[in-house]
């Protein structure tokens, strides 16, 4: 799995579960990454401002191939994926190839340690086939390479969603009828 090392102030920890249809697990691993497009920013103002714009979306980006998923794209490379856009994500929805999105699974899990500095907020999301935004998912054939975790400015438009991480995953494929979850966990550190 490709990884990234998060800011010294930030750390990111990402659990993926992938579940059959019958909700039994059937793979479990963790990534780590680093965050863009003023995501640091963002993230330290949630401890502070509860009006601020807050991560609420997970986006997948899914293809039959890590080079169709990479096509036309800023999601090739690691250091490249810090000029990824929500674009990037949505781009040449067509056929087995486009994108995923799925709105916060409940309420963010704070863990303050006495101050939200030095604690952890965990995002919980759950993806399936029925939340693709571009392109068709077909369990078995389609696989997802990359995760975004976004800002929605609106629920209903994913091309206005900033993204504010993106992670590369190894493959991961969705059953038929199975759920991606994924525990997406920001860790801050006080200086």
């Amino acid at each position: 799995m490709n990884t990234v090392s998060a800011s010294p102030s930030i750390r990111t920890r990402i659990t993926l579960s992938i579940y059959n249809h019958r909700g039994d697990l059937v793979r479990k691993s963790i990534a780590r990454n680093k965050l863009i497009h003023g995501g640091a920013e963002m993230f330290a103002r949630l401890t502070w401002d509860p009006g601020a714009l807050r991560p609420s979306h997970l986006v997948a980006r899914f293809a039959e191939s890590l080079g169709a998923a990479n096509e036309n794209t800023n999601l090739i490379e690691a250091e490249a994926q810090f000029s990824a856009t929500i674009n990037d994500f949505l781009k040449d929805g067509t056929g087995t190839r486009g994108a995923i999105r799925a709105a916060s699974a409940g309420a963010p899990l704070i863990r303050d340690n006495g101050v939200v500095s030095n604690g952890s907020v965990t995002l919980p999301f759950r993806l399936s086939e029925a939340d693709t935004v571009a392109g068709t998912y077909v369990p078995g054939t389609s696989k997802i390479y990359y995760l975004g975790l976004a800002a929605a400015a609106s629920g209903a438009e994913p091309e206005k969603d900033l993204l504010t991480t993106v992670v590369a995953v190894d493959a991961l494929d969705i059953p038929g009828g199975g759920q991606l979850g994924v525990d997406y966990e920001l860790k801050f550190n006080a200086r």
